[in-house]
């Protein structure tokens, strides 16, 4: 099982997503958040704070786990396997003298604010609950796609 930070940047009533590259191999062309996997002796909140500076150049003040995702789904490789996931969604506000920018235009093609109500298709599925149940105020959910 692997285990997923994600980051849910706020600014007013938004949420800033990234849309992942065409040439991408794993949901090629789809919008997601920040995202990123853990290094050899990081905890999840360390890593979604270094990805952060590195996908976007923004360096957070201030981060806070709050909404976990235990995600069960066909693999995207092999239907016939499952693939398992605790999706960690921290969340943080940017402040007023950062300016989020594409530092990853090989991997990622765009960026865009987002009312967190309407979210722009088409979306990792996994992620996009994850959003819908951090603004539904429920701290640990469970996603089957299976």
């Amino acid at each position: 099982m692997m285990i997923i930070p994600h980051l849910i940047l706020r600014k007013d009533s938004k949420i800033l997503l990234t849309r992942r590259s065409p040439t991408n191999k794993i949901w090629a062309s789809h919008w997601h958040c920040v995202t990123g996997s853990i290094e050899a002796g990081e905890s999840p909140k360390e890593a979604i704070i270094r990805e952060a500076k590195e996908e976007i150049g923004i360096k957070l003040q201030d981060v806070t786990l709050e909404t976990t995702v235990f995600l069960i789904e066909k693999d995207y490789f092999n239907s016939m396997k499952k693939f398992y996931a605790l999706e960690l969604f921290f969340v943080s506000d940017l402040g007023d003298d950062q300016e989020p920018t594409n530092l990853e235009p090989s991997k990622q093609d765009s960026l865009g604010w987002f009312d967190p109500y309407k979210l722009p298709e088409p979306m990792i599925p996994g992620i996009a609950f994850g959003i819908k149940s951090y603004f539904n105020n429920q701290r640990y959910v469970e996603f089957r796609n299976v």
